[in-house]
């Protein structure tokens, strides 16, 4: 019923965005290796941190030529 109502739905969307508050999954993933799994981040070998991207750009179907 809620959902047959346009207006009534968008409100009640717009309120549950708003109220989500700050989340990043960066910042989850964080938090479970910092206080669940107690592991540290570790350096990022910038060698393959630019293989991963050359990868990435090969199979990016969303870019626009």
């Amino acid at each position: 019923a809620l959902y047959s109502n346009r207006e009534l739905w968008m409100e009640y969307v717009i309120h549950n965005i708003a109220s989500m508050g700050n989340f990043s999954t960066d910042r989850s993933v964080h938090d479970y290796a910092t206080n669940i799994w107690k592991v540290n981040p570790k350096p990022i070998d910038p060698t393959i941190l630019e293989q991963v991207r050359q990868e990435y750009l090969e199979h990016d179907r969303c870019r626009v030529p």
